[in-house]
């Protein structure tokens, strides 16, 4: 079979969050690891594919070379694609153009805010305002 790839493939495993609205709306994610990746896609490991066409986002968890400082201590690469091919255990992603690129550790500082957020509006949804302040 002839290679159709124009981009070099790297056996790189990263941890992976893909983001999938279905029709409802209904956010679905998938947690799972790259087998490889270009810089035009993946292939990624999962237990239940989504099925070709399908638009997702990918999150792609980069740690710093040399530095074991934890989770705040790498990178996310968020990016826009669509699944081109699923098999029974995994599935190629093709990246689209829009990518961005946070450190985990403002994934944190996010993570963090929305759950005082949401503590506060729980706080004051059962009649606890004292709890809301924070």
């Amino acid at each position: 079979m002839e290679e159709r790839r124009q981009m070099r493939r790297f056996t790189l495993r990263l941890p992976c969050l893909i983001h999938h609205w279905s029709d409802t709306r209904e956010e679905l994610l998938v947690q799972t690891m790259t087998r490889n990746v270009s810089t035009g896609g993946a292939l990624v490991e999962t237990d239940g594919p989504l099925p070709p066409g399908i638009r997702v986002q990918c999150n792609l968890l980069v740690q710093r070379s040399g530095r074991l400082s934890g989770v705040g201590g790498g990178s996310c690469i968020r990016l826009s694609g669509r699944v081109v091919r699923a098999g029974t255990d995994e599935m190629g992603v093709t990246f689209g153009e829009d990518y961005r690129i946070v450190r985990t550790s403002h994934l944190w500082e996010q993570y963090r805010a929305v759950l005082r957020w949401l503590e506060q509006w729980e706080a004051m949804a059962t009649g606890q305002p004292d709890r809301a302040v924070a």
